[in-house]
């Protein structure tokens, strides 16, 4: 996403065009979050360049999904704590007693479930002359940091957890953090800079229904607990 001063709202419509900016400006020395997302921003223009100049020829739909922030519990385990994806790493790093980190750089602590993000590629081809030639934004709400360890304390701490008797037998502690701060409590925009990002086109003409942010982050601790 492009900086935004004030008020926002990112839908469909917005292409961020600070990254490409950002990687023409400074090259090499370009922060690699940026070159990052410039790769997203060029490999998607490429790919509606190419419908464009071939419209004529081809025989099958088009369809772009951009996911925000990807979380839930992967589909293959990695061997080991080490080689867990970076984007659902906080949630161990806090299921496993550590420090509740601060936000990865270039996180806009908005979130989507996995498992949403394959279901939106199945239905965008179930309902391909609706999808066809359409951008969709994957993103179910805002998370953050706290809202992990707040869940995960509720679930695996707290007396009436339904993982509590497990945590304890396992001697596992956990820190708490602030609890209740930096979020809003049903993991809704707009965030403090009054942002949001719009991820409902999906929700109308996909028929989508999102993973919530508390089942998402369960589900990933669960995926986790055989690292403890």
């Amino acid at each position: 996403m492009s900086p935004k001063d004030g008020p926002h709202t990112f839908t469909e419509n917005d292409w961020n065009t600070y990254s490409p900016a950002q990687v023409a400006e400074h090259g090499k020395n370009t922060p690699g979050i940026q070159i990052y997302r410039a790769s997203k921003v060029a490999s998607e223009h490429a790919f509606w360049n190419f419908r464009r100049e071939h419209q004529k020829e081809i025989t099958f739909t088009m369809t772009t999904i951009n996911p925000t922030w990807v979380i839930g519990p992967p589909l293959v385990p990695p061997t080991s704590p080490a080689k867990i994806n970076e984007t659902v790493l906080s949630i161990y790093t806090i299921l496993s007693g550590q420090p509740i980190p601060a936000p990865l750089a270039g996180s806009s602590a908005s979130f989507v479930d996995v498992r949403d993000v394959g279901r939106m590629h199945m239905l965008a081809v179930e309902k391909a002359t609706v999808a066809d030639g359409q951008r969709y934004i994957a993103c179910a709400g805002l998370g953050a940091e706290q809202a992990i360890a707040d869940i995960l304390n509720r679930e695996y701490v707290s007396t009436d957890g339904s993982r509590s008797s497990w945590f304890k037998e396992k001697g596992r502690t956990m820190e708490t953090g602030t609890p209740g701060k930096g979020y809003n409590p049903e993991y809704t925009w707009p965030n403090a800079a009054g942002v949001t990002v719009d991820g409902s086109k999906a929700v109308r003409d996909l028929g989508l229904e999102y993973i919530e942010y508390e089942k998402a982050v369960l589900d990933s601790a669960r995926a986790f607990e055989r690292y403890l």
